[in-house]
């Protein structure tokens, strides 16, 4: 009766593991982002329809500081405005080093409907990468501002399968501070 009663705990613990387990369900497990949370939020900011404000905004990889991208942009009536601060010396646009930050990049923050936009291509990709098998995991945590609902520090984490542009694992951090109403 004590080995029935055993064999059937190890086998419950098995099937329990192989269900649970990140190794056995690995694209399951690559992904994680809460997209839930971040489209009520984007809704919520967007139903404010605030135009005139301005922000601080830090860009860079989550293991290095030496790519950190540091900006100040004010939007007035529609247009905006962005005062950028780089090492020029490492935005050289030749291999490795990406190009520096231009209007029309990725890397170029204007409002925070160009944060958001950054954040959901970063997302799009990681899924696209985890679905493919090209990552390992890729994780998504972000931090809202608590009156206007927009995302105020994203952290993304990732790791590749193989090396990948000189790297195996990294990520993303976009930090967006000292918003002001104008």
């Amino acid at each position: 009766m004590k080995s029935k009663y055993t064999i059937s705990i190890f086998s419950l613990l098995f099937i329990f593991i192989f269900v649970s387990c990140p190794n056995f369900n690995s694209k399951s497990y690559c992904f994680y982002f809460d997209e839930e949370t971040f489209e009520k939020n984007c809704q919520k900011w967007q139903a404010k329809n605030i135009k005139n404000y301005s922000f601080k905004w830090s860009l860079s990889s989550l293991d290095t500081r030496e790519d950190e991208i540091r900006g100040i942009t004010i939007v007035s009536g529609g247009a905006s405005s962005v005062e950028l601060s780089y090492d020029e010396a490492y935005y050289t646009g030749e291999s490795p080093n990406p190009a520096p930050p231009s209007e029309d990049g990725w890397n170029y923050i204007d409002s925070i409907e160009k944060a958001i936009a950054t954040i959901k291509s970063s997302v799009d990709f990681g899924k696209k990468a985890c679905s493919s098998g090209l990552m390992k995991y890729y994780n998504v945590s972000i931090t809202y501002n608590g009156s206007y609902s927009f995302p105020m520090v994203f952290k993304e984490s990732f790791s590749v399968n193989s090396e990948w542009d000189g790297f195996n694992s990294d990520g993303l951090v976009l930090t967006v501070y000292d918003f002001t109403m104008l």
